[in-house]
């Protein structure tokens, strides 16, 4: 019984992390969408609304993926 729940603790803790690429893929899709609403309605010639969204998008989603990894860790 015992190798049973091992894999399916295994098997969870794939499952958990299995969809991270597109997770990371629609934040940043979001966040260059708003970035790039932002720019054309200020009527900016560079995007910066779009790198800073981006940038933020890309922070956030490492200290999520940290939080969730120090929480597998100490399961």
């Amino acid at each position: 019984m015992k190798p049973q729940k091992k894999q399916n603790k295994t098997f969870q803790k794939f499952l958990r992390f299995s969809g991270i690429g597109v997770q990371l893929g629609v934040m940043m899709y979001l966040a260059s969408l708003i970035g790039d609403h932002l720019d054309t309605k200020f009527s900016l010639e560079k995007p910066w609304f779009t790198l800073l969204f981006i940038v933020v998008a890309l922070i956030v989603f490492v200290l999520v993926l940290m939080r969730q990894l120090n929480k597998l860790n100490n399961e």
